[in-house]
């Protein structure tokens, strides 16, 4: 299911009889009645800007509790606009941002290494990097943040092929960059903020998600690697990644590389593989 984001619906809340929940079985929207006094505040719904078409050509907007409503035929009205504030968004984009860094930083080193991984294990680190940089695309072109800046991890350069290699040759699908460039900081726009708190809510919560994932990644590689590989990765990054930094990582105590503030510019070195909407 392709799933888009217009900020100008995020926070609108609505009242009317019918909600859907997709059934991905089916690829398809089931309807469900709407009781005036059940958990929905007595039949209203609040949106969070995400759509879909569904295969009928229905315009299918998403609310908050995850069920979805056909905005424009089953006769919802708006009721009012909400709003959050904007610190409430800076969170989800910073705590986003830092999540990114560690993932960036696992995906550096298991590509090194992917010969190592199982068809599972590369399936994982190829989903892993995709959705990294589908999030950080959104914050360069989402419109909702400013003074955005890019940084790539110091020493990387002898690690980064492996990953752009990886990428290109190691996954199904569509064939991305694989880049470890990636943005550090960004500032929501106040007038925009409750935009902004739908749009980084979702993509927060699935780089926490991928967190876990990768973690636990690195750890199984990590435990794979012998004496004479480890050798090797310490001549190639100048003794920069060690076993101690990458274990300090995944315990959460710092990121394996230092960031070098680099600009927005740089990012331009992604390819442009998704449309302006994204896929959940």
């Amino acid at each position: 299911m392709n799933v888009y984001f217009d900020k100008n619906y995020s926070g609108k809340v609505y009242s009317g009889s019918v909600t859907y929940y997709y059934d991905s079985a089916i690829d398809a929207f089931k309807g469900v009645s709407v009781s005036l006094d059940n958990s929905l505040a007595g039949g209203t719904v609040t949106l969070t800007g995400y759509w879909t078409k569904s295969s009928r050509g229905n315009f299918m907007f998403q609310t908050t509790t995850g069920e979805w409503i056909n905005l424009y035929s089953d006769g919802w009205q708006l009721v009012r606009m909400d709003s959050y504030p904007q610190n409430q968004a800076q969170d989800y984009v910073n705590r986003m941002i830092e999540n990114n860094k560690k993932i960036v930083s696992c995906n550096l080193f298991c590509a090194r290494y992917a010969s190592k991984l199982t068809a599972s294990e590369k399936q994982l680190l190829y989903q892993l990097q995709t959705r990294l940089e589908n999030r950080n695309l959104r914050l360069i072109n989402d419109g909702l943040v400013s003074s955005v800046t890019t940084s790539t991890p110091a020493g990387y350069s002898q690690l980064q092929p492996y990953l752009q290699s990886f990428m290109q040759t190691g996954g199904v699908g569509v064939v991305i960059s694989g880049t470890a460039v990636i943005v550090i900081t960004a500032i929501v726009i106040a007038s925009l903020s409750t935009a902004a708190y739908f749009a980084y809510k979702y993509l927060f919560e699935e780089s926490a998600d991928d967190v876990k994932y990768s973690e636990q990644l690195t750890k199984t590689l990590l435990a794979k690697l012998t004496p004479e590989e480890y050798e090797q990765l310490l001549r190639e990054t100048q003794g920069i990644v060690t076993k101690t930094k990458i274990k300090q990582m995944i315990a959460g105590s710092g990121n394996l590389l230092k960031w070098a503030l680099i600009g927005t510019a740089a990012y331009m070195i992604y390819d442009k593989y998704i449309a302006k909407g994204s896929r959940l």
